[in-house]
């Protein structure tokens, strides 16, 4: 209950991880609950709104809504490369999550595939 109390207080409620809003008994909190807010980022930051901040707004449950998966809209101009990584970072069971050398080796791998990665068209 305490980790849960504390994310409350201090993690943004659409950025939160989806094993955060319920705590069980003994699970494991680690890098891949960052990993989640990371994707939460990357997916702002590639569709100019976090994934849950319309639900947020409309004020319904966020908990709720993190525990389907994300969408990623037919719209977006991304590598296809992009969207995968994003796909695999916003998964809601914690346990098939990858974890940090993961995500950058498929960030290196990114980069080394695009022709101009400075660039946001990675």
């Amino acid at each position: 209950m305490s980790v849960q109390d504390w994310a409350a207080q201090r993690c943004t409620i659409s950025y939160r991880a989806p094993e955060l809003f319920n705590v069980e008994s003994h699970c494991i909190i680690d890098e891949r609950t960052d990993i989640w807010s990371l994707g939460c980022v990357l997916y702002c930051m590639m569709m100019q709104e976090g994934p849950y901040d319309l639900i947020f707004q409309k004020g319904d449950s966020v908990a709720l809504a993190v525990q389907n998966p994300v969408t990623i809209p037919q719209s977006c101009r991304y590598s296809e490369g992009l969207k995968v990584l994003l796909s695999s970072i916003m998964v809601t069971n914690p346990q098939e999550r990858p974890n940090i050398s993961w995500v950058l080796d498929q960030v290196q791998d990114l980069q080394s595939r695009s022709p101009n990665t400075q660039t946001n068209m990675v």
